[in-house]
């Protein structure tokens, strides 16, 4: 049976700053049910630093199968030598005040200010494997999902459950918006740069910087990585 270990650094700044790091060992078949237990503990004993902590095991938890292939691209990316890119450029109509919900488990995510009523989305599936077989493979199985409604839409990464792949895939998006559409991006692995989005924009990001630039801001967090803000409401 295939274990998984989680490796959670906390920062805990009253009075000197000292690191402490905890590794857990756990079923995967019960991932789900440490993670939530794991998020109590922490945020009970370390307060706001472990809510943070907290709120990113919660979202790997929350891609179900997609934690697998995170392994996958965690310890393999460095031997993938054959490479295959995928880039798909989608019209989004939403309206001037509508809403993107973005989503992906590996990847960046770019949002730019423009004009019009509609969103333009270029979706790009990078994949690596040992092989140009294997990296067409991870195209095959791993999938941008699109969900547009009147004046909102969603885009996030659907990623097969299965326990290997002899592939790795990051999913990006780069987006020219509205500029008073309303944001929120959220990725596990990548870096969040929006620009000029003037309705509120919410990012969360667990491993990976955060760059926002004229922009009115209800919440930007990652775990790990910075954040710049400049000239934001």
């Amino acid at each position: 049976m295939r274990l998984m270990t989680v490796l959670v650094a906390a920062l805990s700044v009253a009075g000197a700053a000292s690191a402490q790091t905890v590794r857990v060992t756990i079923d995967r078949a019960t991932t789900a049910e440490i993670i939530r237990e794991v998020h109590r503990a922490v945020e009970s004993s370390m307060g706001a630093v472990g809510g943070d902590i907290g709120d990113a095991l919660r979202a790997i938890a929350g891609h179900g199968g997609a934690l697998d292939h995170l392994d996958a691209v965690l310890a393999q990316a460095r031997t993938f030598k054959a490479e295959q890119t995928d880039r798909e450029t989608r019209t989004l109509a939403i309206g001037p005040s509508g809403t993107l919900d973005l989503d992906t488990l590996s990847g960046d995510i770019t949002v730019t200010a423009g004009g019009g009523r509609d969103a333009t989305i270029e979706i790009i599936r990078r994949a690596r494997g040992s092989t140009d077989a294997d990296a067409k493979l991870g195209l095959d199985r791993v999938k941008a999902a699109v969900d547009q409604r009147p004046d909102r839409a969603r885009v996030r990464a659907v990623y097969p459950d299965e326990r290997s792949s002899a592939y790795s895939v990051d999913v990006s998006y780069v987006i020219t918006a509205p500029a008073g559409t309303h944001v929120t991006a959220a990725t596990v692995s990548g870096h969040v740069t929006i620009t000029g989005i003037r309705g509120d924009v919410e990012v969360r990001v667990t491993s990976g910087r955060i760059d926002l630039t004229g922009s009115r801001v209800s919440q930007a967090k990652t775990v790990s990585g910075a954040v710049t803000l400049t000239d934001v409401e």
